[in-house]
């Protein structure tokens, strides 16, 4: 563009202008790092009762196998990947919404500065 001169903004002076506005949607991020978290924590418990269910079937006697602690293992697993992929859900809302907001509020800025 004509007339345009690109300045270079110090690191400190670009992070304190980011935090003006992404610092409103501090609850937001905080919310969403701990659905990580929990997301982590049931990545991590799934395949240990995918785990404990094949031992049940390969290590028990046929004629031993319950088919109501199959069931309830069936369940606990379906329960514990559908609450992943709840808290999945609820994290990329959180994050989208909170990005819409931020993006919102610098472009309402602009506005007001031209």
């Amino acid at each position: 563009m004509a007339g345009y001169e690109h300045k270079k903004f110090p690191l400190n002076v670009l992070l304190k202008r980011t935090w003006k506005y992404v610092s409103k949607e501090k609850v937001a991020f905080i919310f969403s790092l701990i659905l990580i978290v929990a997301n982590v924590a049931l990545g991590v418990i799934i395949p240990r009762i995918s785990g404990y269910f094949t031992d049940y079937i390969t290590q028990t006697d046929v004629t031993k196998i319950s088919l109501t602690h199959i069931i309830y293992i069936a369940v606990g697993s379906f329960l514990f990947s559908l609450t992943s992929q709840l808290f999945a859900f609820l994290e990329s809302v959180i994050l989208t919404k909170a990005g819409q907001r931020i993006v919102l509020r610098l472009r309402v800025d602009v506005f007001e500065h031209v």
